[in-house]
């Protein structure tokens, strides 16, 4: 025999893990942190506190099965205790995520030095990204070299060109591996963020008086 459902309580742990991109099990273990649950000293499953009871959870129980449960409103996703242990928990993983990005970039600054000078004094990291930075400099497009993105993650991008903010991309070393993973997670950055990006490879450098006014006239830079 299973308990009635009041029907506005219909939000258990799965669906309240999905709304906040969460499996059911670490919300079970953050309400358990808040004290809304505790876990059901026989049988399997979780009991509500009075602390759940207040807000508004009902306890449900499987007598078949032995298992307890419990469902709660969609108040509970706008609860001021559980919100903050999620932010928290989130800020954690996103931290974690920053600083092995970090570490990524760090090696990769590593094993490629900026060590070649380009025509405006620029500093860069392979003959590729020098032919680029001479482009823009030999036509008067103001850019940076390897500026931030104003973003959450740590990602830094080889030019930025504050004209149409664009940004440029050269991916080089294509034939590497542990290049390409690192390629993927940058597009997946700047996709998420819908930036203006010019991606170049080797094959445009071989031709790039012709491919590069095309790629910035897309976003109405032109050359004179």
């Amino acid at each position: 025999m299973k308990t009635v459902i009041k029907a506005n309580n219909q939000y258990t742990a799965k669906i309240i893990g999905t709304h906040f991109g969460l499996e059911s099990h670490v919300v079970n273990n953050l309400l358990l942190k808040i004290g809304f649950l505790t876990k059901a000293s026989q049988g399997h499953g979780y009991y509500l506190t009075q602390t759940g009871l207040n807000k508004g959870g009902e306890q449900l129980t499987d007598t078949i099965k032995g298992i307890s449960s419990v469902r709660w409103p969609e108040s509970i996703l706008h609860d001021q205790h559980l919100g903050a242990e999620i932010a928290q928990l989130k800020g954690t993983a996103m931290q974690a995520n920053t600083t092995a990005n970090k570490k990524e970039q760090t090696d990769f600054r590593k094993l490629y030095p900026a060590n070649i000078r380009t025509s405006d004094g620029h500093y860069v990291r392979s003959k590729a990204e020098a032919m680029i930075d001479d482009f823009l400099f030999n036509h008067g497009i103001v850019h940076a070299y390897e500026k931030k993105l104003p973003v959450i993650e740590d990602l830094v991008c080889d030019f930025f060109l504050p004209q149409g903010k664009v940004w440029i991309e050269y991916w080089g070393f294509e034939n590497k591996p542990e290049y390409l993973d690192r390629k993927k997670k940058k597009q997946a950055i700047y996709q998420k963020y819908g930036v203006n990006l010019i991606e170049l490879t080797d094959k445009d450098i071989q031709n790039l008086d012709d491919v590069l006014p095309q790629k910035l006239l897309t976003f109405g830079i032109q050359l004179f």
